[in-house]
């Protein structure tokens, strides 16, 4: 599941929270409501690299993948000769 800036913000909110589940939501509203511009602009920079990252190892994955497809393609159809 891709995660969204939200996400990132709520998990960002969530390791600073020192309060009771039920006024989490709450507290996080308020919490996002006094971020800054810069602190923002921030914090997508992070969610942005962090993304960015995910991807390439993502893209990085179904290259090994394809690359691994076309050895055992080459592989079966060498054995047929």
């Amino acid at each position: 599941m891709k995660k969204t800036f939200e996400d990132f913000l709520m998990d960002k909110h969530s390791e600073q929270y020192c309060g009771t589940d039920d006024l989490m939501i709450d507290d996080f509203n308020d919490w996002l409501v006094e971020l800054q511009a810069d602190e923002i602009i921030e914090y997508a920079n992070k969610y942005i690299k962090q993304q960015r990252a995910k991807l390439i190892s993502e893209l990085e994955e179904i290259m090994k993948n394809r690359k691994n497809n076309v050895y055992a393609s080459i592989e079966k159809l060498i054995k047929k000769l």
